[in-house]
């Protein structure tokens, strides 16, 4: 009778399995590999990829307006600023990368890693002295739930991120368009509060840009002093970029596998917990 018992629990136990194998390979795989899916998560990294493009063709703007300046005084602003295209480069790579691996690690975990790890489980249920099967089967499956929440966490913590530097931008903005002497009309003003900080930045180096081709007809100093609050501001602003878009997923990564190992990565040794416990015992007897 309990022979009997334990079969019948072993076979629900499998058919369980089985069943979350099927719907995470028919139905999870299906709606996790589907862009529709993340949406939201998309649309954010679309319109990083819209302020990345934008501030590139503005610096190239730049660079071109300044080396107008005469006596190529305003020579090593501009390559400057030519040089942070490879780093705009390079951000827009990353969020390229974020964008498409959404989708594949969707349908790599859900119809792969899953069932794998739902036939490890089974193999345990039908051979349970073999307990490196669940050992390898619960490590996989944290690695598979990391990779899941992996970009998704990162794109949130890049826009908690922007959000913050938003009210820092609005502050530089309204200082660098007293410097660079940009004029505003009352009504733009009013319309422009709830425009995100980067469509901000993208107007204000449009205008900073014509500028300083302004200021190139009536004075090379000014011309030049314009030309280097606009490099500076350039700079922040791409410092910003390479933080959200690039060093926070990198954090992230370190993150998810620093806690993946903290929780499934430490191992007692048996022999090792013996030894110490004689040493304890030994040390207390002594005392005594």
């Amino acid at each position: 009778m309990e022979l009997a018992k334990e079969s019948k629990k072993k076979i629900l136990i499998v058919a369980i399995i089985i069943c979350l194998g099927l719907f995470s390979f028919f139905y999870l795989g299906n709606k996790f590999s589907n862009p529709e899916t993340y949406e939201n998560i998309i649309s954010i990294l679309d319109e990083k990829k819209d302020n990345v493009m934008g501030l590139t063709a503005s610096t190239s703007a730049a660079s071109i307006a300044i080396t107008v300046i005469p006596d190529d005084i305003g020579t090593p602003i501009a390559n400057q600023l030519a040089d942070l295209s490879s780093y705009l480069l390079l951000i827009l790579t990353v969020i390229y990368l974020e964008k498409y691996l959404l989708t594949v690690i969707g349908f790599a975990v859900f119809k792969i890693i899953v069932p794998i790890v739902c036939a490890l489980f089974i193999s345990y249920v039908l051979f349970p002295k073999n307990f490196s099967l669940k050992k390898i089967g619960i490590k996989i499956a944290a690695f598979a739930l990391a990779l899941v929440l992996l970009i998704p966490t990162s794109v949130k913590i890049s826009d908690m991120i922007d959000k913050t530097y938003q009210d820092s931008i609005n502050e530089t903005l309204s200082v660098a368009n007293q410097e660079i002497e940009i004029e505003e009309q009352p009504q733009q003003e009013s319309t422009q509060d709830n425009v995100p900080w980067y469509e901000k930045l993208y107007n204000y180096f449009a205008d900073a840009v014509e500028d300083v081709k302004d200021a190139v007809t009536t004075s090379t100093t000014e011309a030049v002093a314009k030309a280097k609050t606009l490099l500076s501001n350039f700079i922040e602003a791409t410092a910003v970029m390479i933080v959200t878009s690039c060093v926070v997923p990198v954090l992230t990564v370190i993150a998810f596998v620093w806690i993946t190992k903290l929780l499934l990565g430490i191992e007692i040794n048996k022999n090792e917990l013996i030894e110490m416990k004689e040493k304890v015992k030994s040390i207390t007897t002594n005392q005594k």
